[in-house]
């Protein structure tokens, strides 16, 4: 396979956007009366006497275009010569990604930090039949292929690949969280009856879209691109205190998952604007009304919990200590960008 490497800087504004490629639908329908009546919303204070969970496990993913690529669309270079018209590329983006999850376990004031696992992969997302992995002195590329399509740009399509590539590399991270907790409390000489290794809350950075199936799962939206409540239930949400939440609802398109806001405490210099620390929180509706209720009872005492803080993270309250933490440990196991680029470039220039 011939490739060639963009010399154009990644970091300068590439139509590949991967923060704003991907957004939610807007046009999701809402039943704002799960809870309680359309009419009865309010702010919800948190619950008291709550059983917490002895383990929270937070999921996250990070990712990085290392280079954009053009991959010749001739198998055989001498065909160039027959005809030199045909001699064409297809864009495509090399790109280092990992996911983790990060355990916060203990009771009050015994609480505890520790890296459960992490895993990185290294990913060649194109749409020419027949790319085949990049091989490099600082780790290879495996190809995956995308469909092209008529309606949406090639940016897109490779984005789209990029992120359902992380969202499984989460899926799986994640799915190794109970077998790594207990093996981490066995290794620190912890007792842990076998009960208690159900007794944990999973938190995903992010929506439930591909991780509904997960047990315990909470998904955790920090930031707002689309409105799905009326007006007047906007509102009720822009009154809420630091730890109140709103009423759970419901809102779906060909998807359905339960949802609320809620506020996270921040310091007095974040708190003017209406929705400053509000984040949404998600669950499968293979729970019970009952369940979701409970799981949004919970989300008010364990999430405001770990809420950051201004002079820590620009992202505050919203980036959770934790998700910090683990967002920066994947990001130092993605290695150094520099390096990777020009091992890249290397092995296109040697093949």
């Amino acid at each position: 396979m011939r490739f060639s490497v963009d010399a154009w800087d990644v970091g300068y504004g590439s139509a590949l956007n991967l923060d704003d490629a991907d957004l939610p639908a807007s046009a999701a329908q809402v039943n704002t009366n799960v809870e309680v009546p359309e009419s009865r919303w309010a702010p919800i204070a948190p619950a008291d006497g709550l059983t917490e969970p002895s383990a929270v496990l937070f999921v996250d993913g990070v990712r990085r275009i290392d280079a954009r690529v053009w991959i010749d669309d001739l198998i055989d270079p001498f065909d160039a010569f027959d005809d030199p018209a045909a001699s064409t590329a297809s864009m495509a983006v090399c790109a280092s990604y990992a996911a983790g999850v990060v355990c916060c376990c203990g009771r009050a004031g015994r609480r505890q930090a520790h890296l459960l696992a992490a895993n990185v992969r290294r990913g060649l997302f194109t749409i020419a039949p027949h790319a085949r992995d990049i091989a490099t002195r600082s780790g290879s590329y495996q190809a995956r292929r995308s469909v092209p399509s008529d309606s949406v740009p090639l940016t897109m399509v490779l984005s789209n690949a990029l992120q359902k590539a992380l969202a499984g590399l989460e899926v799986d991270t994640a799915g190794q969280a109970r077998t790594a907790l207990a093996r981490a409390h066995e290794t620190a000489g912890r007792s842990l009856v076998v009960e208690e290794l159900d007794d944990y809350l999973l938190v995903i950075d992010g929506p439930l879209r591909y991780h509904g199936h997960l047990k315990r799962a909470l998904g955790f939206i920090k930031t707002h691109r689309a409105e799905y409540l009326p007006s007047a239930l906007n509102g009720i949400v822009a009154a809420l205190d630091p730890g109140e939440r709103s009423p759970v609802f419901l809102m779906g398109t060909s998807w359905e998952r339960y949802a609320w806001y809620l506020r996270l405490p921040s310091v007095p210099d974040v708190q003017g604007a209406p929705w400053a620390g509000v984040v949404r929180c998600e669950a499968t509706t293979e729970l019970s009304e009952t369940d979701v209720i409970a799981l949004a009872n919970l989300s008010q005492t364990v999430l405001c919990r770990y809420a950051s803080v201004t002079y820590k993270d620009s992202r505050a309250p919203q980036n959770l200590v934790p998700i910090a933490g683990l967002e920066g440990a994947l990001r130092h196991r993605l290695g150094d960008a520099r390096i990777m680029y020009r091992a890249l470039r290397q092995a296109a220039t040697h093949g």
